[in-house]
Parts: C-alpha cells; structure tokens; sequence
C-alpha cells in the first residue's frame, strides 16, 4: 500500500507518493515518508481532476495543451515543469493585469487534436481522447469560460499528420465550434521540440533512398527531398519518383551543407566519380509537381 500528499498552488499542483508497502499514512503528520522515501514527486497530480471554484464572475482561461511533449517516454527527461506550462504563465502575471481572472489546464500528455489514445507507454495506451473528441467534456462544459488558448497540435504532426489536414480538418474544425460558443479562440505558433533529433555517434544506422540504372557520360538531374512532418525522403530522377524511404530520424548536424561525399566515423568517403553542377537548396519539402517543373526547366 502506498500513499499521496498532494500540494496545491495558484500555479499547479506538486505530488509525493510513497514507495509501496509503507501502510496507511493518512493520520501521518510527518512529512518524511512523503519527501524522504518518495517512490515518485513532482508537478503532476492523478487524485484531483475537473476542480470547480466558485468566484464572482471571473472570466475563465482554459488553456488546451500541456506545453510538454512525451515527457514520461523512455530516453526523455522531464523538468520541474512549474512555470514551463503556458497556464503557469498565465497564473503568474494575473495580479499584474486591469482585469481579473482565471486559468485552467486542459492539457493531456501525449494528446493529439485527431487521434484518440495515439500512443503506448509501458504496454498501456496512452494519449486519451483526442481534443476533438472531449471538447465537451473538457472546455464546453466549464463556467465562465471565455477564451481558449489552442497550444497543442505539435504531437500530431510528429505522429505524420500533414500540416495541410491539420489545418483543415483539426484547427478549423476546432475554433468554429468555440467561436459558434461565443468563445474567444487564441492560436499559439508550435514550438521547437527537443528530443526527435539523433546527435552525432560512431557507426550510426542510415537510411536512404535508391534507384539504379545511371548511364556513364550522361547528365542526370537528381532531387532529393526531405518531409520532416512525415520523417520521409524521397529521390526523384529525371523528374519521376524513383526512390522513397520512411521513418527517417534526423540528427543534429553542425557542419556545412556538402555534396558530392559522405562522413561516416569521421572519415570522409563515398566521393561521387563524376560532375556536379546546377545545384540548388530549399527550406521547404518540394511536391512532385515542382520537382517535374524544375526538371522541365533545364535547357
């Protein structure tokens, strides 16, 4: 048998649980078995869930998205997150602002706008229903709520869902129905993402994409073409998909964009044995229609 002591703040909630086998500390009023002998601690709570209190017709600020992401999967590291959460912001500069209100926390770790339960997390599902799935629920149903800041959608398009559905079938879908509520809607830009980049190591796994069938003395036009929202490269040759390979991790280079050669271990190798020319680089993931256009384009 375990226990919980459960800390509330204007800001959050911070948790103990006790290792298991301590009994019953219910009547404890040590606070040792709680921080000295904590099996786990930290800003998180799974005892109180969907907190009403009651004001004098304070607007309320429900902010949907944690502001974390897969912070309890293997390989990631989850900082206090007291004051990293955007409602933790909002909490703090409310004395500071002319009008009052309140804030709470729609967040879900691993939650997706499309996707219910997307993931898995030691054999078990995990994600809970999509946003789309528990607005009722979760902003529809609370009181007082006038305005919703959107600050999730960054679990989406890590999954593989393109930006383009996002849009049309997640995002619209979303603020029409708050905006139909009377609800005011604020859209928060993604932000950067630590973790699903590879750093640097000795004898790394590759992938690539492949076509055979180049002819000696003979000027190919090549495109090579990267979607970081589906972690997919694609070689196009001569104009024509020719080459595609999923699932593709990217690392966390440091050096100059170079062509013609490879660096494996340190060693530069696999020299290209032939000519380079006309070369071109985009920020952007090229569709096959602009790849065939650049290609119709060579004199």
């Amino acid at each position: 048998m375990s226990g919980s002591r459960l800390l509330l703040f204007g800001g959050g909630s911070y948790e103990y649980i006790t290792a298991s086998g301590t009994g019953d500390l219910t009547t404890s009023s040590s606070a040792t078995p709680f921080t000295a002998n904590a099996a786990a601690y930290g800003n998180f709570t799974d005892l109180v869930t969907d907190l009403d209190v009651q004001s004098a017709s304070m607007p309320t600020e429900a902010v949907l998205g944690d502001h974390l992401v897969d912070q309890l999967q293997p390989g990631t590291t989850l900082p206090n997150s007291n004051g990293y959460r955007v409602a933790d912001g909002l909490t703090a500069a409310e004395p500071s602002t002319p009008t009052p209100y309140g804030v709470i926390a729609e967040g879900i770790e691993s939650n997706q706008l499309m996707t219910d339960t997307p993931e898995t997390y030691n054999g078990g599902a995990i994600g809970g229903p999509s946003v789309l799935s528990r607005l009722d629920r979760d902003l529809l149903d609370q009181p007082g709520i006038s305005t919703v800041i959107v600050d999730v959608g960054l679990e989406d398009l890590l999954a593989g869902t393109t930006s383009d559905d996002l849009d049309a079938n997640a995002y619209t879908a979303l603020v029409e129905q708050l905006q139909g509520w009377g609800i005011n809607v604020v859209l928060t830009s993604l932000t950067p993402c630590e973790g699903f980049t590879s750093a640097d190591a000795a004898s790394p796994a590759f992938s690539y994409a492949y076509a055979a069938g180049a002819s000696a003395n003979t000027w190919i036009h090549l495109v090579g073409v990267y979607n970081a929202a589906t972690r997919t490269a694609q070689l196009y040759v001569n104009g024509a998909p020719a080459g595609t390979a999923t699932g593709v991790t990217p690392w966390a280079a440091t050096g100059d964009l170079v062509l013609g050669r490879g660096l494996y271990n340190g060693s530069q190798d696999d020299w290209t044995n032939g000519s380079v020319s006309g070369v071109q680089a985009y920020d952007y993931a090229l569709t096959a229609n602009q790849v065939a256009a650049l290609y119709q384009s060579i004199p």
